[in-house]
This record gives C-alpha cells, sequence and structure tokens, in this order.
C-alpha cells in the first residue's frame, strides 16, 4: 500500500500541478519589489519621533554574520556604491527570538535601513535584505529623497 501511495504522489508531482506551482513562484517573484516598495513607503510614511535615524539604501554584499554584544543578530553589510567601500553593520532585531533568514555571504544585494552613527537599523527581513536590481535600488532611493 506504501508503494501504491508513493507512485501516487510522484505522478502528482508531475504535470499540471507543477507548472501551476512554477507559475505561482514566476508571479510572487515579479510582484516582490512592488510588495518591497509599498513597505518602505508605509515605513516612511509612519512617524517617526526620533530625526536621528536617516532612512537609508545601500547595495553591495554581506561580508560577515555574527551577533552584537547584545546578542542581537548582526550582519556586516558592504556598501559597493559609492568610491570607497564602507562598512555598515545590520542588526536584526526579531521578535519571539526567531532568527534572521540565512544570508549568502558575498551575494549582491540591497538594504533599506534606518541609519544612525554606524548601525542600521533593519526591523523586519522583508525591508532590510533585497534581491539586487537598478530598477529596485533608483525606486528606494526616490523614496528616500524625492528630488532624485
Amino acid at each position: 500500500m506504501v508503494a501504491n501511495q508513493n507512485r501516487q504522489c510522484a505522478a502528482s508531482d508531475s504535470g499540471p500541478g507543477v507548472r501551476r506551482v512554477e507559475e505561482w513562484v514566476k508571479q510572487a517573484r515579479r510582484r516582490q519589489p512592488s510588495l518591497i516598495l509599498e513597505r518602505i513607503r508605509k515605513s516612511l510614511a509612519a512617524d517617526r519621533s526620533d530625526a536621528r535615524w536617516v532612512p537609508s539604501v545601500y547595495r553591495g554584499h554581506v561580508e560577515s554574520v555574527g551577533k552584537a554584544d547584545s546578542g542581537v543578530p548582526l550582519e556586516q553589510f558592504i556598501d559597493t556604491t559609492g568610491q570607497q567601500k564602507k562598512a555598515v553593520n545590520l542588526p536584526f532585531h526579531f521578535p519571539y527570538g526567531r532568527t534572521p533568514p540565512a544570508v549568502e555571504i558575498g551575494k549582491p544585494m540591497i538594504t533599506f535601513c534606518y541609519q544612525r552613527d554606524d548601525v542600521c537599523y533593519v526591523g523586519e527581513e522583508a525591508v532590510g535584505i533585497i534581491e539586487d536590481s537598478d530598477e529596485t535600488f533608483q525606486a528606494i532611493q526616490k523614496l528616500i529623497r524625492p528630488d532624485r
């Protein structure tokens, strides 16, 4: 009976069902930048009581992952958009002791955060680490500095 169920599962894992799932994944990837931009828009529209936290966007890669002195997960992000590479510390404050998603060291990406000195508060991972794209990077820059 188990062998029969395995054959049925294998048969259902191919054909139209797989194509439907692949199409959903493609659609989700196409929508991801617009969903991230909407979250950033909402975040920027929210009341910020401390003007010293500056909205920032960086493009580069994660060089290392560790923990801050407080025990909070911390990524060392290297910004490669300027003349000189700049290191930015990205602490991830997750509720309920959740850990940040696995990040591929060296993979090109974008990060949006609120910066104060050398620390850039990321908040939730969907807004912190973003797939690299010229279009997304420029759109975030325009949200932060509309005059650009």
